[in-house]
Protein backbone atom coordinates (compact mmCIF):
# COMPACT_ATOMS: atom_id res chain seq x y z
CA UNK A 1 0.00 0.00 0.00
CA UNK A 2 2.85 2.35 0.91
CA UNK A 3 4.62 1.55 -2.38
CA UNK A 4 1.47 2.33 -4.39
CA UNK A 5 1.01 5.60 -2.48
CA UNK A 6 4.59 6.65 -3.31
CA UNK A 7 4.23 5.62 -6.95
CA UNK A 8 1.03 7.68 -7.23
CA UNK A 9 2.86 10.77 -5.99
CA UNK A 10 5.83 10.20 -8.33
CA UNK A 11 3.64 9.58 -11.39
CA UNK A 12 1.52 12.66 -10.61
CA UNK A 13 4.69 14.74 -10.28
CA UNK A 14 6.03 13.51 -13.64
CA UNK A 15 2.71 14.19 -15.38
CA UNK A 16 2.59 17.70 -13.91
CA UNK A 17 6.16 18.37 -15.04
CA UNK A 18 5.42 17.12 -18.58
CA UNK A 19 2.29 19.26 -18.89
CA UNK A 20 3.89 22.42 -17.51
CA UNK A 21 7.37 21.69 -18.93
CA UNK A 22 8.86 22.36 -15.50
CA UNK A 23 11.88 20.84 -13.81
CA UNK A 24 10.76 18.31 -11.11
CA UNK A 25 13.22 19.83 -8.62
CA UNK A 26 11.58 23.24 -9.06
CA UNK A 27 8.11 21.77 -8.46
CA UNK A 28 9.27 19.97 -5.31
CA UNK A 29 11.08 23.05 -3.94
CA UNK A 30 8.04 25.30 -4.49
CA UNK A 31 5.78 22.67 -2.91
CA UNK A 32 8.01 22.46 0.17
CA UNK A 33 8.13 26.26 0.44
CA UNK A 34 4.35 26.60 0.23
CA UNK A 35 3.86 23.71 2.67
CA UNK A 36 6.11 25.45 5.21
CA UNK A 37 4.13 28.69 4.90
CA UNK A 38 0.79 26.88 5.22
CA UNK A 39 2.09 24.85 8.16
CA UNK A 40 3.09 27.99 10.07
CA UNK A 41 -0.21 29.71 9.30
CA UNK A 42 -2.33 26.73 10.33
CA UNK A 43 -0.33 25.29 13.22
CA UNK A 44 -3.03 26.22 15.72
CA UNK A 45 -5.57 24.23 13.70
CA UNK A 46 -3.56 21.00 13.82
CA UNK A 47 -6.02 19.38 16.19
CA UNK A 48 -4.67 15.85 16.14
CA UNK A 49 -0.94 16.40 15.80
CA UNK A 50 0.79 15.58 19.08
CA UNK A 51 3.63 18.06 18.55
CA UNK A 52 1.15 20.93 18.48
CA UNK A 53 -0.07 20.10 21.98
CA UNK A 54 1.23 22.25 24.90
CA UNK A 55 1.85 19.24 27.16
CA UNK A 56 5.59 19.61 27.80
CA UNK A 57 7.60 16.43 27.15
CA UNK A 58 4.51 14.18 27.05
CA UNK A 59 3.80 14.59 23.28
CA UNK A 60 7.36 13.53 22.38
CA UNK A 61 7.14 10.53 24.71
CA UNK A 62 3.78 9.50 23.26
CA UNK A 63 5.08 9.87 19.72
CA UNK A 64 7.94 7.46 20.46
CA UNK A 65 5.67 4.94 22.19
CA UNK A 66 3.08 5.08 19.39
CA UNK A 67 5.71 4.86 16.64
CA UNK A 68 7.51 1.90 18.26
CA UNK A 69 4.17 0.12 18.76
CA UNK A 70 3.25 0.75 15.12
CA UNK A 71 6.54 -0.80 13.96
CA UNK A 72 7.00 -3.68 16.41
CA UNK A 73 3.56 -5.27 16.69
CA UNK A 74 2.87 -5.56 12.93
CA UNK A 75 6.25 -7.30 12.56
CA UNK A 76 5.31 -9.80 15.26
CA UNK A 77 2.03 -10.60 13.48
CA UNK A 78 3.80 -10.79 10.11
CA UNK A 79 5.98 -13.67 11.34
CA UNK A 80 3.03 -15.98 11.93
CA UNK A 81 0.84 -17.65 9.30
CA UNK A 82 -2.92 -17.14 9.48
CA UNK A 83 -5.90 -18.24 7.45
CA UNK A 84 -7.05 -15.80 4.76
CA UNK A 85 -10.12 -14.42 6.65
CA UNK A 86 -8.01 -13.82 9.76
CA UNK A 87 -5.25 -12.18 7.69
CA UNK A 88 -7.82 -9.80 6.23
CA UNK A 89 -9.07 -8.88 9.68
CA UNK A 90 -5.50 -8.30 10.88
CA UNK A 91 -4.79 -6.20 7.76
CA UNK A 92 -7.84 -3.99 8.41
CA UNK A 93 -6.81 -3.52 12.04
CA UNK A 94 -3.23 -2.67 11.03
CA UNK A 95 -4.43 -0.15 8.43
CA UNK A 96 -6.42 1.51 11.20
CA UNK A 97 -3.36 1.56 13.50
CA UNK A 98 -1.17 3.04 10.75
CA UNK A 99 -3.82 5.67 10.01
CA UNK A 100 -4.09 6.75 13.65
CA UNK A 101 -0.28 6.82 13.88
CA UNK A 102 -0.25 9.16 10.90
CA UNK A 103 -2.83 11.46 12.50
CA UNK A 104 -0.88 11.63 15.76
CA UNK A 105 2.75 11.79 14.62
CA UNK A 106 2.58 13.57 11.25
CA UNK A 107 1.06 17.02 10.65
CA UNK A 108 -2.68 16.87 9.99
CA UNK A 109 -5.54 19.32 10.03
CA UNK A 110 -9.10 18.53 11.12
CA UNK A 111 -10.17 17.70 7.55
CA UNK A 112 -7.87 14.64 7.64
CA UNK A 113 -9.92 13.02 10.40
CA UNK A 114 -11.92 11.20 7.72
CA UNK A 115 -9.24 8.51 8.17
CA UNK A 116 -10.77 7.76 11.57
CA UNK A 117 -13.76 6.17 9.82
CA UNK A 118 -11.74 2.94 9.86
CA UNK A 119 -11.72 3.02 13.66
CA UNK A 120 -15.48 3.59 13.69
CA UNK A 121 -15.91 0.56 11.42
CA UNK A 122 -13.75 -1.60 13.69
CA UNK A 123 -15.72 -0.64 16.78
CA UNK A 124 -18.99 -1.29 14.94
CA UNK A 125 -18.12 -4.67 13.40
CA UNK A 126 -15.19 -6.20 15.28
CA UNK A 127 -16.57 -6.64 18.79
CA UNK A 128 -18.30 -9.98 19.03
CA UNK A 129 -19.11 -11.91 22.22
CA UNK A 130 -21.23 -14.55 20.51
CA UNK A 131 -20.07 -18.05 19.75
CA UNK A 132 -17.54 -18.06 16.91
CA UNK A 133 -18.62 -19.66 13.66
CA UNK A 134 -16.52 -19.63 10.51
CA UNK A 135 -15.45 -16.03 10.88
CA UNK A 136 -12.33 -14.81 12.73
CA UNK A 137 -13.19 -14.31 16.38
CA UNK A 138 -12.55 -11.17 18.40
CA UNK A 139 -11.80 -12.44 21.89
CA UNK A 140 -13.15 -9.77 24.24
CA UNK A 141 -15.14 -10.47 27.37
CA UNK A 142 -18.42 -8.70 28.04
CA UNK A 143 -16.93 -6.17 30.46
CA UNK A 144 -14.23 -5.19 27.94
CA UNK A 145 -16.82 -4.90 25.18
CA UNK A 146 -18.95 -2.60 27.32
CA UNK A 147 -15.95 -0.42 28.20
CA UNK A 148 -14.89 -0.22 24.56
CA UNK A 149 -18.41 0.80 23.48
CA UNK A 150 -18.56 3.52 26.18
CA UNK A 151 -15.09 4.86 25.34
CA UNK A 152 -15.78 4.73 21.59
CA UNK A 153 -19.07 6.60 22.07
CA UNK A 154 -17.29 9.38 23.99
CA UNK A 155 -14.59 9.54 21.32
CA UNK A 156 -17.16 9.80 18.53
CA UNK A 157 -19.02 12.60 20.32
CA UNK A 158 -15.84 14.68 20.49
CA UNK A 159 -14.69 13.72 16.99
CA UNK A 160 -18.01 14.43 15.29
CA UNK A 161 -19.80 17.24 17.15
CA UNK A 162 -18.60 20.90 17.30
CA UNK A 163 -17.78 20.75 21.02
CA UNK A 164 -15.39 23.70 20.54
CA UNK A 165 -18.40 26.04 20.54
CA UNK A 166 -18.96 25.08 24.19
CA UNK A 167 -15.48 24.46 25.63
CA UNK A 168 -13.35 26.69 23.38
CA UNK A 169 -10.69 25.85 20.80
CA UNK A 170 -7.76 25.02 23.12
CA UNK A 171 -9.65 22.53 25.30
CA UNK A 172 -11.29 21.06 22.21
CA UNK A 173 -7.94 20.47 20.47
CA UNK A 174 -6.53 18.73 23.53
CA UNK A 175 -9.65 16.59 23.94
CA UNK A 176 -9.57 15.73 20.24
CA UNK A 177 -5.96 14.59 20.45
CA UNK A 178 -6.53 12.61 23.66
CA UNK A 179 -9.39 10.79 21.93
CA UNK A 180 -7.15 9.90 19.00
CA UNK A 181 -4.47 8.56 21.37
CA UNK A 182 -7.08 6.43 23.17
CA UNK A 183 -8.42 5.18 19.82
CA UNK A 184 -4.88 4.12 18.89
CA UNK A 185 -4.44 2.02 22.03
CA UNK A 186 -7.95 0.57 21.72
CA UNK A 187 -6.98 -0.49 18.19
CA UNK A 188 -3.84 -2.17 19.55
CA UNK A 189 -6.05 -4.05 21.99
CA UNK A 190 -8.21 -5.16 19.07
CA UNK A 191 -5.09 -6.49 17.34
CA UNK A 192 -4.26 -8.66 20.36
CA UNK A 193 -7.78 -10.11 20.48
CA UNK A 194 -7.75 -11.57 16.97
CA UNK A 195 -7.87 -15.36 17.05
CA UNK A 196 -8.40 -18.05 14.47
CA UNK A 197 -11.90 -19.55 14.75
CA UNK A 198 -10.42 -22.84 15.97
CA UNK A 199 -8.43 -21.04 18.69
CA UNK A 200 -11.46 -19.16 20.00
CA UNK A 201 -13.56 -22.28 20.59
Amino acid sequence: MLVFACLTQIIALLILCLITKTNPLNVVSVYLLMSTIIFKDNLQCAMVHLSSMPWGILPTLLQWIITLSTVVFPLLYHMRKYSLPTERLIALTLINIFSLWSLLVLYHGPHDMVISLIFIALVSFRINVREPSHDPFCLLNKIECTLVYIVAALILVIWIFPIYRIVGSDIYRSAYTICTVIAFFVSLRFLFTIREPSEAK
